[in-house]
C-alpha cells in the first residue's frame, strides 16, 4: 500500500545563492542526477555541498530526500529532524510533507498523520498530502485490529518474517476511552472533502465561462 506514496519535495532553488556559487553549483548537480534516479548519486552531491554549508536548511533537506529514496528511513528522518522548517528557502508544507512519508516508512503511521495534518493545514489543496493521510489513516487501522487480536497467527495478519510488532498506542479520548483513529481525523477529512468539492465547482464553472467566452467569439 505504501509504494502509492508521492514522490518527496526537493529545494532546488536556494535563497540568496547565485550560480557560480560552488555549493549551489553542487546542489544543482545532485537535483539533476536525483531527476535522473541516480539517487547514491545525488546524496553525495548533496553532501559535497554541504561541506561547504554544513548548516543550510535546503542543503539538509535535500540530503534528507536523497537518504529517504536509497531507503535509508531513520537517517532520512534524523536529517529532516535537523531542518529548521522556518528557515528561508524550505516551504513548511514540503517540510511537513516529506517527514510525513519518511515517518510512513518507518511504520509510524501516527505521527505521518500529524506532519500530514500540517502540510494540509499549509494548503488545504495539497491533494498528493491529502492521499497519504487516507494511506495513513488505513495502516493506523489495521495496526489498531492487530493488537486488539494478538492470538492472530502472522499467516492471518499478514505480516512478514521478523517484522516487529507495531510498539504504538492507540490515542485515547476525553472519557479516557480508546478513540478510533477515523473519529480522530474524521472533521480533518471532512474539511479536506468540502475543499475538494469546492475546487471541483470552480473549474467548472471557469470551464464553462471560457466555452462562453468563445461561443460569443
Amino acid at each position: 500500500m505504501d509504494k502509492r506514496l508521492i514522490a518527496l519535495c526537493l529545494v532546488p532553488l536556494l535563497c540568496g545563492w547565485h550560480w557560480f556559487d560552488p555549493a549551489a553549483r553542487r546542489n544543482a548537480a545532485g537535483m539533476e542526477a536525483y531527476s535522473q534516479g541516480q539517487f547514491g548519486e545525488a546524496l553525495q552531491k548533496f553532501l559535497s555541498a554541504r561541506g561547504l554549508k554544513p548548516q543550510d536548511a535546503a542543503l539538509q533537506h535535500n540530503t534528507a530526500a536523497a537518504m529517504y529514496k536509497l531507503g535509508k528511513f531513520q537517517e532520512a528522518l534524523e536529517e529532516f529532524s535537523r531542518v529548521d522548517p522556518e528557515s528561508r528557502g524550505v516551504s513548511r508544507r514540503d517540510f511537513h510533507y516529506n517527514l510525513g512519508n519518511t515517518y510512513f516508512r518507518l511504520k509510524q503511521f501516527d505521527k505521518a498523520l500529524d506532519h500530514y495534518k500540517q502540510a494540509l493545514l499549509q494548503d488545504p489543496g495539497d491533494f498528493d498530502a491529502k492521499r497519504n493521510f487516507e494511506l495513513a489513516l488505513q495502516q493506523l487501522q489495521q495496526q489498531k485490529k492487530q493488537r486488539q487480536d494478538p492470538e492472530q497467527s502472522p499467516r492471518d495478519q499478514k505480516r512478514k518474517p521478523g517484522e516487529s510488532k507495531p510498539d504504538a498506542q492507540p490515542p485515547k479520548g476525553e472519557n479516557g476511552k480508546e478513540q478510533k483513529p477515523q473519529e480522530k481525523y474524521r472533521t480533518l477529512l471532512q474539511y479536506l472533502s468540502q475543499k475538494e468539492k469546492e475546487q471541483l465547482k470552480e473549474r467548472k464553472r471557469k470551464v464553462a465561462r471560457e466555452a462562453r467566452r468563445e461561443k460569443d467569439w
